[in-house]
């Protein structure tokens, strides 16, 4: 680790990241796993979170590298993985509310039109605040809610 990044050092320290298994997911774990920190990949496929965190264990120890399926748009599913972490002795010092639907916006199959907004279908819509919006609220009040409680 540089001298410049041992000012960042999060060794001990737990990062729990929602959409772990998207392309953003593994860059955030990469960046906090080489400064220290453990990961807790969360996402709402398993399959999808092993393939990542074999991406990662390439380059860190894949001990630090812990995986859960979540689905941030359900206070229950939050609840859970938050009691399940606990239960291990794992506190989460650190959330990187990530999680958001990834249409691929191409021009093949009508994606790009459906993406305009005049176009967007409501339920397209509702669903994206569910997960990029409401996701981080519930994450934030579950997991922010302990660490403030944790100091």
């Amino acid at each position: 680790m540089s001298n410049a990044l041992k000012r960042f050092d999060l060794t001990g320290r737990t990062a729990l990241i929602t959409g772990g298994a998207g392309l953003l997911g593994i860059e955030h774990a990469a960046a906090l796993l080489e400064i220290g920190a453990t990961v807790v990949l969360t996402d709402i496929g398993g399959e999808n979170l092993e393939k990542a965190r074999a991406v990662l264990s390439r380059e860190a120890d894949s001990s630090h590298v812990l995986t859960r399926v979540m689905d941030v748009s359900r206070l229950d599913a939050i609840a859970a993985t938050a009691r399940e972490l606990a239960d291990a002795g794992r506190r989460v010092d650190i959330l990187v509310n990530n999680a958001a639907i990834d249409p691929k916006v191409r021009g093949d199959d009508g994606v790009l039109e459906a993406s305009r907004l005049e176009s967007f279908p409501l339920d397209q819509w509702d669903l994206q605040v569910k997960v990029g919006l409401t996701g981080a609220f519930l994450c934030s009040q579950v997991f922010g809610g302990a660490m403030a409680r944790d100091g």
